[in-house]
């Protein structure tokens, strides 16, 4: 097997993109970030291929430096032990890994040495063909702009407090992350009849056939009331009418509501991933 890294988004698509595309929406991390790319320096990413020894693709990657963190596609442990030598060899750090259950750690212990590093989470990958739009007659959806900066930071806090906890960064990352979306013009609210602003959603990358949703999230006050599933679905329709053959979404497995939630509107369970965040001194 060879190690190779990619100069852009189009060489390594060449390559990849047939391969990666056969199961889409489990690749869309990857996939999604590559196509964010194309036509882009890549500066601070990277990209990087495993092939076979007569140049069939085997395993993409990519490096996001928004988080840190390396995600690939599903690898057995001998590839994912080449991938992690490759990267000790170019002497770039990484925060943390994303991939697939049976090999995540493999790359962790190979890329440290040693095991300084924990699970951050263990994520479910969860796809959607046909929606289950719930009843609504009296909500509606509008793109988050820059007039809800405020509102958008404040809820971009809560989803990383929920998510990953408060430390002394989570502000600062929350207002970036608003900032960013705003930008994109990729983020979504739930409001009603009042223009009061109730749950967020995202669509967050998109790949050929496929769109992903992220940023789920509803204040405490206005929990339990199907708030989440409703934004949810209507931002996971606005990308199916958009022509995508499929919506697809990431969550915590710990998080039972969450994923009854999903799953409640259409959404199927197709494997498992794991975050690994290092803990480098």
């Amino acid at each position: 097997m060879i190690v190779k890294s990619f100069d852009s988004a189009e060489s390594f698509l060449n390559i990849f993109e047939n391969v990666l595309n056969e199961n889409e929406s489990y690749n869309n991390r990857v996939l999604g970030y590559i196509y964010a790319l194309k036509g882009k320096q890549l500066n601070e990413s990277f990209i990087l291929g495993i092939t076979d020894e007569v140049g069939h693709p085997l395993v993409g990657a990519c490096y996001t430096p928004k988080d840190g963190f390396l995600s690939y596609s599903f690898a057995d442990s001998d590839q994912v032990k080449m991938l992690a030598q490759f990267i000790k060899s170019t002497g770039r750090e990484l925060s943390g890994v994303i991939g697939n259950v049976e090999s995540v750690e493999v790359f962790a212990k190979t890329y440290l040495e040693n095991e300084n590093y924990k699970v951050d989470m263990r994520l479910g990958v969860y796809e959607l063909e046909k929606l289950i739009m719930p009843s609504n007659d009296q909500f509606k959806m509008i793109l988050a702009t820059n007039e809800h900066s405020k509102k958008l930071e404040e809820f971009c806090l809560g989803f990383i407090v929920d998510c990953f906890g408060e430390d002394e960064h989570s502000l600062n990352r929350a207002s970036s992350l608003a900032n960013r979306h705003i930008e994109q013009k990729d983020l979504y609210f739930l409001i009603d009849e009042n223009n009061s602003i109730l749950a967020m959603a995202s669509n967050i990358r998109e790949t050929k056939n496929t769109g992903s949703i992220s940023l789920v999230y509803t204040p405490p006050a206005h929990r339990g009331r199907g708030y989440g599933s409703l934004v949810t679905a209507l931002v996971s329709q606005k990308v199916l009418n958009s022509g995508k053959k499929y919506c697809n979404l990431f969550t915590n497995l710990e998080n039972s509501t969450s994923n009854s939630i999903y799953q409640s509107i259409g959404y199927q369970k197709i494997g498992e991933s794991i975050s690994i965040r290092f803990n480098l001194d």
